[in-house]
């Protein structure tokens, strides 16, 4: 079964498929036809956890051929892929083993060494988009790249995969921002009041500064808070 193998050994033959002739490089300046841009495909993971990993669906796109078939990832690969992320999302025997030895080292009675197992799958859960991540990572450098695709882990404005310190590509949540024109506007318009007046427009724009920056960082922490309760998803983008 394909839950018992390991990711990356053997390396997946898709890695070392050489690209057909209609896509490999022509004269300088010339993009193959089948390298047309498509828009951003999504698919949404099958739970709020990665261990029930993704369907073993092509991801829609409203294009008449879809990318996939135009660039030579064929069905076997896709489908590989998926169940690989979903390995990598499971829990290995040894932490199964691990969430269930805890209560027992510490004598918790039968229903709440229960919800403390339960508990600490989840967590453990929690910590496998990282490796997921990765794996996505190595997908795209052996594979998809080459058929100039780049595939992403996100769930809410997180990316698990690349470059993980920018927001998802395709999230559309929208901060709210307020700017400090208006409060710097009136310092600027007018000098006759001297330095004290100039001194006293600095400060009221660094606290206007101040609580713009805390409202952001309110703002991050409550996206992030929300986007634990949203499903994982794969982008799939055209490079």
């Amino acid at each position: 079964m394909f839950n018992q193998r390991d990711p990356l050994n053997p390396t997946p033959m898709s890695f070392s498929r050489p690209l057909p002739p209609h896509l490999q490089q022509g004269p300088p300046g010339i993009i193959p036809p089948a390298f047309t841009p498509f828009p951003p495909m999504q698919l949404f993971s099958q739970g709020k956890t990665l261990s029930k990993g993704f369907p073993i669906l092509l991801p829609t796109c409203p294009v008449p051929v879809h990318p996939f078939a135009q660039r030579d990832v064929q069905e076997g690969d896709w489908t590989r892929f998926l169940e690989d992320l979903q390995i990598r999302g499971r829990l290995t025997g040894r932490q199964r083993i691990t969430s269930i030895a805890v209560p027992l080292a510490l004598n918790v009675g039968f229903i709440g060494g229960y919800f403390l197992s339960r508990g600490i799958e989840r967590h453990m859960k929690r910590k496998k988009s990282k490796p997921v991540g990765e794996l996505v990572d190595i997908w795209n450098e052996n594979f998809f790249h080459s058929r100039r695709i780049h595939v992403i882990l996100a769930r809410g404005p997180e990316n698990f995969s690349g470059n993980v310190d920018g927001p998802a590509p395709d999230y559309q949540g929208q901060r709210s921002r307020r700017g400090s024109s208006s409060s710097s506007s009136s310092s600027s318009s007018d000098d006759e009041g001297g330095d004290k007046q100039e001194n006293g427009g600095r400060k009221r724009e660094k606290r206007a500064d101040g609580r713009e920056k805390g409202q952001e960082r309110k703002e991050k922490k409550s996206e992030k808070k929300q986007s634990k309760r949203e499903k994982y998803r794969l982008v799939i983008l055209s490079t």
